[in-house]
């Protein structure tokens, strides 16, 4: 599948190099202009690579020297990097629908619907659509942080998108009681909660390799949903916005 000639989706080389280049764009501040190492990078035609993959796409991405690509934002830079996301991701897709199906086969055999946080679990996986739209595909319900150090603990869910951007999901469910004890206890929860997905957020990153925004969902009412920070909910904004 090639809409460029020279330049293929299908090309693993080129590939992994056009996705690790808009991991480190959506990964990065976007204030004004970053640079980023691509010396490993051997045997391909980056400038050629960048013009007709990024700069026709208007992200101004260019060779400061063999090793050096610049960067420079502006507003539509990360709108415009989930588009060639879209694209470049494709081959990766089917895989991901087939964990999909897998995960939620699992989900449905082991789901505990009367337990309160699972039971918030289940209707996360089943309404995702609506809740994170884009995010369509179950990576795992439960996963294990780093398996050599289990003590680190384990994830609650994880979503794929087609734009290979991953949603690390903590939840957690809030005593609803009132009282100035209870409202010490949802305090605590929350922080918990948070920390957790900014925590289990760089772990995700690392086990993917590719573009990772982090959430907490929790039982409040008036802020049940928590991005991890403005950018993670600008990128999920712009998917919402791509998918409908």
């Amino acid at each position: 599948m090639s809409f460029f000639y020279g330049v293929d989706v299908d090309d693993e080389q080129q590939r992994i190099f056009v996705l690790d280049i808009c991991t480190e764009i959506l990964s990065s501040s976007t204030d004004t202009y970053n640079c980023f190492d691509i010396s490993k990078y051997k045997g391909l035609y980056i400038d050629k690579l960048l013009k007709l993959v990024f700069q026709s796409n208007d992200v101004n991405a260019h060779l400061l020297h063999h090793s050096l690509v610049r960067v420079d934002f502006n507003e539509n830079t990360l709108a415009n990097v989930l588009k060639i996301c879209k694209v470049w991701f494709q081959p990766y897709v089917r895989n991901l629908k087939r964990t999909d199906r897998e995960k939620r086969r699992e989900w449905d055999q082991n789901k505990n619907i009367y337990h309160p946080e699972e039971k918030m679990k289940n209707y996360l996986i089943n309404n995702i659509d609506k809740i994170f739209p884009g995010f369509n595909y179950l990576v795992d319900f439960e996963w294990c942080v780093n398996e050599d150090y289990l003590h680190y603990g384990i994830g609650d869910l994880i979503f794929g998108s087609d734009y290979g951007v991953y949603i690390v999901i903590e939840t957690k469910w809030l005593n609803t009681n009132t009282g100035k004890t209870a409202q010490v206890s949802r305090n605590i929860a929350r922080n918990k909660v948070k920390y957790q997905s900014i925590t289990y957020k760089k772990y995700a990153q690392e086990k993917f390799a590719l573009k990772v925004i982090g959430a907490s969902v929790t039982n409040d009412e008036e802020n049940a949903i928590q991005f991890v920070d403005n950018q993670d909910e600008r990128i999920a904004s712009i998917i919402k916005y791509y998918h409908s």
